[in-house]
Formats: structure tokens, C-alpha cells, sequence
């Protein structure tokens, strides 16, 4: 689960990833000077670099950044960052990132906060769809991080003493960081009052703790 990071400092980090070549030309995502890189060919960019599984759930939101460049002024590298729940192609079908024009021949970092509907394993895939006959695009620093609680709409549950509480359960502020978990004596005095989301094995809830 998040926070996931990838700095491609070794040749071998790439092998934590799922490379498709989705038009199979033959170019595909490679590693390159600590980084990874798309070169284009004679048909326009098809090509997957998928991130290992992630445990994500549908209490929180997420941040995914990525940094690219190009590697001429005068071409136009585009990719897009798609989500779904096994490495495959015909899985993508959700946008985490919307495609993006990379003409920088400079890093520049770019970034999208998702969600997702429930809780699961999910792959996240930047997807190399540049036009025929452009140079190079390359990345680096892939991240994805929680930022905190989603907005989705949940059942509240007013608790101030654990002992109503599940023998497992864990506690988050809205800032997503964990703050009290089944081994917590009580709720009271030990967390502030206001709104928290609670996790139990029948599902995540809204916490509210007078």
C-alpha cells in the first residue's frame, strides 16, 4: 500500500514493473541512466509501464507524480496514467491522469489525486501514447502517496468509549495518518473530539468521538 516510490537508481528496479507493448512494435519502456524511457518508432506510442500492486482503499484519496521530459525542444512526448485491477491491457479502464504534452527537455513533475470506488489491489499504469516519429520520452520519481481522507459518503458512527467498538478496528484523522487501532484502551481522552474514519472488518465508517 502507499506510499509507493521509484527513483530507478539501479537497472534493476524496472523489473518491479509490468511492461506491455501494446502495439507490439518492438519499442518499449526500458531503463536508461536512472530512469526509464520510451524511444518512439514509425507508428504512434502504445506502450504500458505498469507499477507493481498497490492496496488501495475507498476511504482515502491518493496523489500519483511522475517526473518526464522529452528529449528534442521540437517534439511532443504524451502519456496518460490509467488504473485497474490486474496488469492486463483491457483492464485500464479508469484515468488517474488525463494525457499529458511533454515538450520540456528539462524533468518536470506532474501530479492528479484519484480515488478509488472499493477497497482492493489495484495496478496503476503510465501509458506511452506519443505520436509516430518523435524522440524519446523518459521518467522518473514515481510516487503515489495518500493525502488523506475522500470525500465519499459514509455512514457516521458516535463512539466515545472503544469497549463498543470491534476487537479490530483502526482510527485515521482526516489527514489520513493513523491515530488509534484495536490495542487503544479508549477513545477518550486519548483522541480529540471531531470527526475520524474508522476501519473494521465489516467496512469503513465516519467516527464521530464527542
Amino acid at each position: 500500500s502507499p506510499p509507493f516510490r521509484e527513483t530507478f537508481d539501479n537497472r534493476w528496479d524496472l523489473g518491479k514493473f509490468t511492461i506491455l507493448d501494446g502495439n507490439s512494435d518492438w519499442n518499449r519502456w526500458n531503463w536508461v541512466s536512472k530512469s526509464v524511457a520510451l524511444e518512439s518508432g514509425a507508428t504512434a506510442a502504445d506502450d504500458y509501464l505498469v507499477l507493481p500492486p498497490l492496496l488501495l482503499d475507498a476511504a482515502h484519496r491518493y496523489s500519483f507524480s511522475v517526473d518526464a521530459k522529452a528529449k528534442y525542444a521540437s517534439d511532443t512526448e504524451r502519456f496518460e496514467v490509467l488504473i485497474g485491477e490486474m496488469p492486463e491491457v483491457d483492464s485500464f479502464t479508469e484515468t488517474v491522469m488525463e494525457p499529458v504534452d511533454v515538450r520540456s527537455i528539462e524533468f518536470t513533475t506532474y501530479s492528479s489525486e484519484f480515488t478509488v470506488d472499493r477497497d482492493g489491489t489495484y495496478f496503476i499504469a503510465i501509458h506511452g501514447i506519443s505520436a509516430p516519429y518523435q524522440g524519446v520520452l523518459t521518467l522518473d520519481n514515481i510516487a503515489v502517496i495518500s493525502t488523506g481522507l475522500s470525500s465519499i459518503d459514509l455512514p457516521v458512527t458516535d463512539h466515545t468509549d472503544a469497549s463498543t467498538l470491534p476487537a479490530s478496528y483502526e482510527i485515521y484523522d482526516l489527514r489520513g495518518m493513523k491515530v488509534a487501532d484495536g490495542s487503544s484502551p479508549s477513545l477518550s481522552p486519548s483522541l480529540p473530539a471531531g470527526l475520524y474514519l474508522l476501519r473494521t472488518p465489516e467496512g469503513p465508517r465516519k467516527l464521530l468521538v464527542r
